[in-house]
């Protein structure tokens, strides 16, 4: 067998196996299957850490502020605005509204959420103010 022969034969073999699956989709089914492994693992121990009343404690206040990023993402997409429009609507950058629709509100003031809300046609005080279940209700009375 010539140089050309086994390297053409050695592609072939690369590129499909048995199944007629390229090495591609093969390589990505073998990555899903260890994401698939990984995240029942995830599953497993995040419940197992679940029962720990102060872990679960933390972990459901931080969950406020992943609320909140989203009620404000889904605002915004509901009243049809970019990240650029409300941004100019707001008066503010589009950094800070990209922080608070990634729950980064570490770097944003009162006045900066205040003016976010009211370009989103909600009320501040439905941000702070928390519903007996410990959710944020952003709703519009």
């Amino acid at each position: 067998m010539n140089l050309n022969a086994f390297i053409s034969e050695l592609q072939e073999f690369v590129s499909e196996d048995k199944l007629g699956t390229t090495a591609a989709e093969q390589l990505d089914y073998n990555q899903n299957i260890k994401m698939e492994r990984c995240i029942v693992k995830f599953e497993d121990y995040f419940r197992e850490r679940m029962k720990d009343p102060e872990f679960a404690e933390g972990w459901e206040e931080s969950q406020i502020y992943f609320r909140f990023a989203e009620k404000f993402h889904e605002k915004r997409n509901e009243l049809g605005l970019t990240i650029q429009q409300l941004a100019k609507r707001c008066n503010v950058t589009e950094e800070a509204i990209e922080d608070v629709e990634f729950a980064n509100f570490e770097n944003l003031d009162t006045e900066v959420l205040e003016r976010i809300a009211k370009g989103l046609e909600l009320d501040i005080e439905d941000f702070v103010n928390k519903t007996s279940s410990n959710k944020p209700s952003i709703e519009k009375n």
